[in-house]
């Protein structure tokens, strides 16, 4: 539950915490900065549309997150190894 909770408010800090940095915490890092900077524009203006694009590409970062976090977890339960041999 701790894991979900973090992809979805703070996607990079999961992928961080739980996933695999060199791999996706960058472009996850942009498309969560993207989304809140479209959001922060789209209060300050009144446009519903930057917002509702800062939401979409919030989401896409929270679910990357997501999806970066289970397929690790698939692939320690594949191989046998476990986290910290990795």
């Amino acid at each position: 539950m701790k894991r979900t909770v973090l992809a979805l408010f703070i996607p990079p800090a999961a992928v961080v915490r739980y996933g695999c940095v060199a791999c996706t915490a960058a472009p996850i890092g942009v498309f969560w900065l993207s989304g809140l900077a479209s959001i922060a524009y789209g209060l300050g203006t009144a446009a519903g549309g930057p917002v509702a694009l800062g939401v979409l590409l919030w989401l896409i970062a929270a679910g990357w997150a997501r999806l970066v976090d289970v397929y690790k977890r698939q692939f320690h339960t594949l191989t046998g190894f476990s986290e910290a041999e990795v």
